[in-house]
């Protein structure tokens, strides 16, 4: 076992691999009473171009939230009755990158970290039970499809990515998973659902020493074979964007806006990534934030109300900053997020307010790690990063204000995006 000290924090990390290539990350939380699991697999809604020994194959859309549905709908016994018997919480959830499972207990770790390996890693794929999915899945599609922001979101991704599975709905659509048999399921488990690609991360006051024994035991029985890498095979998005406008009229009060900037950046590797996505997002903050002087303008022309926000993400096959706001008035909203976002290229940074957002970042690391829960789902999402939270404030404090300045120019006229939802 390696133990890592996060001196920023005051907190410690222990990690293991099990036998059979699990990885494991315990933050020992004396005193806590909850303590929190989550079982981390790397697939994710755009994993469905992959390569293997069997050479490259496309995966239906929406597999990785099939699969999801599929492990927990064991056929002989009820999964979330099972917890609940035990003192436990259970869910689980998929994104465009991760599929998660995860529970929270008062009560002895031991029960619970059994049962959720038994359940993920000893799936059955019952033709009857994948037809009733397949039904629930589908009304699951109608659902999301009638989720205005979610739909926002999907549409202004369409506009952004011609190839990329990320303009994809993480459930797929009806047609997609139509597709999905006991075969193709078969086929995602035994690709990605393998030790070496699994992230096991435990908080709470647990023993480690009993933590590692009880992780071998329970996977040394499971025979996974050998794990071929996957990769993720998608045509060159550096190219232009599909279209730079869309407006839908919806049965709606007020009306939504999103304007995307598709950036075009250089190969990352993770943990680049995930500094990148930190300095765009200090740029934005410094910009956008409820205390800039944009925000406060966007306010006294009523082109928004405080259902105002942004985002970055940045991830080695795609990258993006997404603006969105609800306002009575979205020609004009647009229109003027649109300029000001160009506008930033002529204007200096705020260099207290920059000072400021550093620290408010590294303040909320701090706070997250009071609480199991939080501080279990942090460490899993950098994980994916192959970056560790002290690694990551350290680069941040280390930021200089000099450094935000080249990244205006990432922002191109011919990247960004418009989606009007309008009543």
């Amino acid at each position: 076992m390696k133990t890592i000290h996060l001196e920023p924090l005051h907190e410690t990390i222990v990690e293991f691999v099990s036998e059979n290539g699990l990885n494991v990350r315990i933050l020992p939380k004396k005193g806590f009473v909850k303590t929190s699991v989550s079982l981390q697999i790397g697939f994710g809604s755009i994993d469905v171009f992959v390569r293997n020994s069997n050479g490259d194959f496309k995966l239906p859309d929406g597999i990785a939230h099939f699969l999801e549905h599929m492990i927990f709908e064991n056929t002989d016994k009820d999964i979330s009755k099972s917890f609940t018997e035990i003192g436990a919480s259970v869910n689980a959830y998929t994104t465009y990158n991760r599929t998660v499972y995860y529970f929270s207990t008062a009560s002895p770790l031991e029960k619970g970290l059994n049962l959720l390996l038994e359940t993920v890693f000893h799936p059955e794929f019952d033709s009857e039970q994948i037809e009733k999915e397949r039904k629930i899945i589908s009304s699951e599609i109608q659902m999301y499809e009638d989720d205005l922001e979610q739909s926002l979101y999907y549409d202004t991704m369409k506009l952004m990515y011609k190839h990329h599975p990320i303009s994809s709905d993480i459930a797929g659509t009806k047609e997609s998973i139509a597709q999905i048999n006991e075969t193709v399921l078969k086929t995602a488990f035994d690709v990605f659902y393998h030790p070496e690609n699994a992230l096991l991360v435990i908080s709470g006051d647990v023993d480690t020493d009993f933590v590692k024994d009880l992780v071998n035991a329970k996977m040394s029985g499971i025979n996974f074979g050998v794990h071929h890498q996957t990769s993720l095979l998608i045509e060159d998005e550096h190219q232009s964007i599909v279209s730079p406008r869309l407006s839908v009229k919806k049965d709606m009060m007020n009306s939504f806006v999103m304007i995307g900037i598709r950036l075009d950046l250089p190969f990352y590797t993770p943990s680049q990534g995930a500094i990148e996505e930190m300095k765009l997002l200090l740029l934005m903050d410094n910009f956008f934030s409820k205390s800039s002087e944009f925000y406060k303008t966007l306010q006294k022309q009523k082109a928004i109300n405080n259902n105002f926000d942004f985002s970055v993400t940045v991830e080695p096959s795609f990258a993006h900053i997404l603006f969105f706001a609800e306002t009575k008035t979205p020609e004009k909203t647009a229109s003027a997020i649109k300029s000001m976002i160009l506008k930033i290229k002529t204007l200096k940074l705020d260099v207290e307010r920059f000072v400021i957002q550093k620290r408010k970042i590294i303040g909320q690391f701090v706070q997250i790690f009071n609480s199991t829960s939080s501080a279990s789902a942090l460490v899993s999402e950098y994980a994916l990063k192959n970056t560790r939270i002290d690694e990551l404030i350290a680069s941040i404090e280390s930021f200089d204000i000099e450094e935000m300045t080249p990244l205006v120019e990432l922002i191109q006229e011919d990247k960004i995006v418009e989606v009007i939802y309008h009543s």
